[in-house]
């Protein structure tokens, strides 16, 4: 038998098993295929029940989320509101008691020279003020930069004024020129502050 006939016999089976092999998973691809693309109308109900059933629920979870923080912030504005406006009534007492009007009432029974009022009305204006510094919390930033304001201007008026006389005379010269000095300016910081509080007041009832 010659080696080509032996050759013949060995390989020609396997092509042909090879080749039914082949023609086999063609016919199942095939199968496959157009099972596949046939319309399924169960398999299609159930896909859109669930994208309905999936965005009901998105939906849901949205609106619950919403609910929760305006709870939430409603909550917030029960809880701050009283905080507020007892910050704003506070800050307007402290600014009323450091007009520098008020201070010097306060003060005009010590028998003190100009230089030792002038340090006793530094030291009230700013323990007002270091008294009640964390009632800013509760306003605006542009509010509390007016009441800072406010101060400031007191305290230069005072240093102003003080310039203006010598130290060891009688503390009532030191007013006169304190009142002077007032009178000089149109409007106020501590004024301007004081309105700015019934701003945030009125927006808060």
């Amino acid at each position: 038998m010659s080696t080509t006939f032996l050759i013949i016999i060995l390989v020609v089976p396997a092509i042909m098993v090879l080749a039914s092999s082949i023609w086999i998973v063609h016919l199942v691809t095939q199968r496959l295929a157009e099972h596949w693309s046939k319309p399924n109308p169960a398999l299609e109900a159930n896909a859109r029940v669930a994208l309905q059933t999936a965005n009901l629920l998105k939906a849901w979870l949205e609106n619950e989320t919403k609910k929760t923080e305006e709870t939430a912030k409603t909550e917030n504005r029960r809880t701050l509101l009283p905080l507020k406006l007892q910050a704003c009534e506070r800050l307007t007492l402290m600014l009323e008691r450091i007009n520098l009007t008020a201070v010097m009432m306060r003060l005009s029974d010590q028998n003190f020279t100009t230089a030792q009022l002038q340090l006793e009305m530094i030291r009230t204006i700013r323990d007002e003020f270091e008294h009640n510094i964390t009632q800013q919390l509760f306003i605006s930033q542009e509010t509390w930069n007016l009441i800072k304001a406010a101060r400031e201007e007191a305290l230069a008026l005072i240093k102003e004024a003080a310039a203006e006389v010598g130290p060891e005379e009688h503390s009532t010269q030191l007013m006169v020129k304190i009142i002077e000095a007032v009178n000089k300016v149109r409007v106020s910081s501590n004024e301007q502050a004081i309105n700015a509080l019934r701003v945030e007041i009125n927006a808060l009832t």
